[in-house]
């Protein structure tokens, strides 16, 4: 089972990665290179750029979607650990056997 939710881990750090990178290649192929930080001009060109574009929005949007799952499976996740340290909590509260 540890290892199905690693494999899962793993195959949604590459989606985002591959999201993330696809939108960076779509900015740079608009002449928006994001290596050196944008002046406040520069953004709402670079922005206005990017969402004038079909191909960019949809490329965006995927990353926001792929963010929103990531942010549902942490959040799984931690429900998942503070159920498990509730048990691990009882269990040490518990008596041992011939405790009486």
């Amino acid at each position: 089972m540890d290892e199905i939710e690693e494999d899962e881990d793993i195959l949604i750090h590459m989606y985002l990665a591959q999201q993330e990178r696809a939108v960076e290649i779509g900015l740079y192929d608009k002449g928006i290179d994001l290596r050196t930080p944008p002046s406040p001009d520069q953004a709402r060109a670079m922005l206005s750029t990017a969402l004038n574009d079909e191909l960019m929005r949809n490329r965006l949007a995927a990353h926001a979607v792929a963010v929103d799952g990531l942010d549902e499976e942490l959040a799984d996740l931690s429900i998942k650990l503070d159920r498990l340290i509730q048990q691990l909590r009882s269990r040490l509260a518990a008596p041992g056997p011939g405790a009486d």
